[in-house]
């Protein structure tokens, strides 16, 4: 029951910040998000010289207002800078970009790792906004499911993960 609470808060909470970047009826104007998992800061084993710089040039075409990056990893600056936005960076591996300036700054230590959540508040043309960004650990890797256990058996599998803790903290 705890849980479905938990659930039913976090996706309230969920709802609440997207209403947040839908257009005003009054501006016309949309604040655009980009949430993106970049892998290891965009960094690129394969082609070290080009892996950053082929994450720079999607956010470039993307034309999002607002980037929340997880998995920075070392790339915060040189992303900022060449998007000429300001940043937050949250913990390594969390980082918000901001078209619109950053006035103020929100961890939560207390109840949950900077590494998982964070945020800021943007001044978008003289109205604050809150935005944040969060990292659920992949744990259970659902690709590797025992379907061909009971349902029983798979649900108790399921809760060996760590979301569930995870989304609790919120």
């Amino acid at each position: 029951m705890m849980k479905t609470r938990n659930l039913i808060g976090m996706i309230a909470f969920c709802l609440f910040a997207l209403a947040a970047c839908t257009p005003s009826k009054e501006s016309g104007k949309t604040l655009t998000v980009l949430s993106w998992n970049v892998w290891h800061g965009g960094h690129s084993k394969t082609y070290p010289e080009k892996g950053c710089k082929g994450t720079i040039d999607i956010l470039k075409k993307s034309e999002a207002d607002v980037i929340l990056m997880v998995e920075t990893y070392g790339a915060a600056p040189m992303v900022a800078d060449s998007l000429g936005y300001s940043y937050n960076l949250i913990s390594d591996n969390l980082c918000i970009y901001s078209r619109y300036p950053i006035i103020r700054k929100y961890a939560f230590a207390d109840s949950i790792s900077t590494f998982n959540f964070g945020g800021v508040m943007i001044d978008v043309n003289g109205k604050p906004v809150r935005v944040f960004d969060t990292w659920l650990h992949y744990l259970p890797d659902m690709r590797l499911a025992p379907t061909d256990k009971s349902e029983e058996e798979i649900l108790a599998w399921e809760m060996e993960g760590t979301r569930d803790e995870e989304i609790i903290g919120f």
